[in-house]
């Protein structure tokens, strides 16, 4: 937009026009650096006349110095602009071509959700685990009870019609019954195996019982607390890549997350 169009474009807006035919709408202003700029303009007895720039960019250089700059920084040093009041963060390579005030604001920044309440889906209980990591712990969890009920159908001191105890048979369903009832910390009646390899796998299996049921607790613990409360606490989180996510283009919040999140900066680049 050159110059003499930014003078259209404010008298029309001061008179009350909206001259459409030039493809915009003229909308602005308000906000922490609106509210600096009216404060300054009246202690220093100046008239302005904001405007929010065509693309909505702070600024960034476009292929090459030579062919200027986006956003404010290219209004500012093309003369469509004299000032800038704007959270434009202060880098070396703006440096080179603007004059910066002294820094009057230092923030950080947040990410904003909606509060919409949230759907539990019904196997919200499955979520803490993927799905290859239950497949592995009810495979082993099979694999486990048939070994068990082998080794105590097959030894002479076991639970079968060979071994001392012939009035009870250990069977695959004893062994399936042992393995769950560990496996889910349930107090249940079982058989205890007798023979010796058996004892051994039993609680090898019974140790990992516990290290699954810790992990688990833990895990639907705090999926159930990030559902009820805030739940994207850093940018790091892998769920954002599963919503819609968008920051201002060429702002020091898309600088922040290029850097240190390239796959959630990917993921941002379609909701600018």
């Amino acid at each position: 937009m050159h110059s003499t169009e930014v003078v259209r474009t404010w008298t029309d807006f001061e008179s009350g026009t909206r001259n459409k035919s030039r493809g915009f709408t003229t909308l602005c202003c308000y906000g922490l650096g609106v509210d600096l700029m009216t404060s300054v303009a009246r202690d220093m007895h100046l008239q302005v006349q904001p405007y929010l720039v065509m693309d909505g960019k702070f600024g960034q250089p476009k292929s090459s110095y030579a062919s200027g700059w986006s956003g404010v920084m290219g209004d500012l040093i093309a003369g469509r602009a004299h000032a800038s009041f704007a959270p434009l963060s202060v880098t070396s390579q703006r440096s080179r071509v603007v004059h910066f005030s002294i820094p009057y604001f230092f923030s950080s920044m947040s990410i904003l959700s909606s509060t919409k309440a949230t759907d539990i889906p019904l196997l919200a209980f499955l979520i803490p685990f993927s799905a290859d990591l239950w497949v592995a712990i009810f495979l082993s969890l099979n694999v486990t009870a048939f070994a068990v009920a082998v080794y105590e159908w097959l030894s002479p001191f076991g639970l079968n019609p060979w071994g001392r105890q012939r009035t009870k048979n250990f069977s695959l369903g004893s062994a399936l019954w042992v393995v769950w009832g560990l496996l889910f910390s349930h107090l249940v009646a079982f058989k205890a195996p007798k023979s010796w390899p058996n004892k051994v796998l039993i609680n090898v299996w019974g140790a990992f019982s516990v290290i699954f049921v810790a992990s688990y607790t833990a895990n639907i613990a705090a999926l159930f607390a990030g559902l009820f409360t805030a739940r994207y606490r850093y940018i790091h989180d892998k769920s954002l890549l599963s919503i819609r996510v968008g920051c201002v283009r060429s702002s020091a919040a898309e600088f922040y997350v290029a850097r240190s999140s390239p796959e959630l900066w990917q993921h941002m680049r379609k909701f600018m």
